[in-house]
């Protein structure tokens, strides 16, 4: 089996590239780099070739490429961005970057090793009209390798040109209502090869009245358009319904907020109260004790002493008290504050969520 560099370069020297239109190889191993195809339009090899790796360079009218069923782990198709087919079933990628590859129609991306990753390598890829990124070789899936794709398909919400999906035997387990009502063919299936496949979860919302899943020979959902639909006025029934029930423990919460609002107030005046009423005394305290000076000079009085000990006792007392007051006062304050604080950010909350 000769290797892929040294059969490209021998059959296609660079000073005949230029005239190239197609090229379809066979029987090759190692790495390829298909570099420097000006006007190649068509690439294929065949499968029983063992390719593992792929980088295509300066080939911009390159729209077709076909490297299915080899042993690819590297792919780089960056340097064809009007790519339009791109089928790289039945290799061994563990991932694909087509940032550079808008054009694309269509990715059958089927039994590969694809490391646990979201569908958000998808999302910018807005001509796309077919998509597989299913489970399907058993002997495969029994050694551990297969597409590990997992979580929601709603990056898949732009893709408006969409019209076939298949993601069987997948751990992609919701965001079906995401789905752009272009798709018309549809399929979810999880069978003996993958029995734990988290797209159950998917599979399942189609169960009729009898507990069957309907699919038609190439196993993909019957009327899946209609059911779909059906699952989108589903889906946004309960958003509302989660969106009501929302805003009644926000409207439940304000009113709680403001009962306590209320209450500290009631607390801060009591206090406040009860402060003037301790300076009132205070001040009524410090008059006694200036008029009983004025009255007593001071002397060597033991009973004199105690007296003045008794009433400064009591004005230290007094004063304790009305620092502590203010403390109160001022925490009590602080928790104002905070309540309505919290007041007014659910209040902003809820105008918020019943604008959208």
């Amino acid at each position: 089996m000769p290797k892929a560099q040294e059969w490209l370069n021998k059959n296609y020297p660079r000073e005949t590239r230029e005239n190239i239109t197609r090229i379809k190889a066979e029987n090759l191993q190692g790495s390829l780099r298909l570099e420097n195809f000006p006007n190649l339009e068509s690439f294929k090899f065949c499968s029983c070739s063992k390719i593992t790796s792929l980088e295509i360079v300066n080939c911009p009218k390159l729209d077709f490429v076909d490297c299915s069923s080899s042993k690819i782990t590297e792919l780089n198709v960056s340097g064809c961005p009007n790519l339009r087919i791109l089928n790289c079933s039945n290799n061994l990628l563990t991932k694909l970057d087509l940032s550079q590859n808008t054009n694309l129609k269509e990715l059958y991306a089927c039994d590969n090793n694809f490391s646990q990753q979201n569908l958000n390598f998808l999302s910018h890829l807005i001509n796309l009209e077919r998509l597989e990124l299913r489970n399907y070789e058993p002997e495969r899936i029994s050694k551990g390798i297969y597409n590990r794709f997992a979580g929601s398909l709603e990056p898949l919400k732009n893709l408006t040109k969409l019209e076939s999906l298949r993601i069987d035997n997948t751990d992609i387990n919701s965001g079906l209502e995401y789905l752009p009502a272009s798709v018309k063919e549809f399929s979810c299936l999880v069978d003996w090869k993958r029995k734990n496949a988290k797209v159950r979860v998917i599979y399942d919302l189609f169960t009729n009245e009898d507990g069957v899943v309907k699919t038609d020979e190439w196993e993909r959902i019957e009327f899946f358009p209609q059911k779909l639909q059906v699952i989108k006025n589903r889906a946004k029934a309960q958003a509302r319904n989660l969106l009501v029930e929302e805003i009644n423990e926000k409207d439940q919460l304000i009113q709680q907020l403001q009962k306590e609002n209320s209450s500290l107030k009631e607390q801060v005046n009591e206090l406040e109260t009860t402060l003037t009423t301790e300076r009132e005394t205070n001040q009524a305290s410090a008059e006694v004790m200036d008029k009983f000076y004025r009255q007593n000079p001071p002397r060597e009085d033991l009973a004199l002493q105690n007296s003045l000990s008794e009433i400064s006792g009591d004005y230290l007392a007094i004063s304790q008290e009305n620092k502590q007051l203010k403390e109160q006062i001022k925490k009590l304050e602080n928790r104002l504050e905070i309540t309505e604080k919290l007041a007014e950010l659910e209040l902003q909350n809820q105008i918020e969520i019943s604008s959208k």
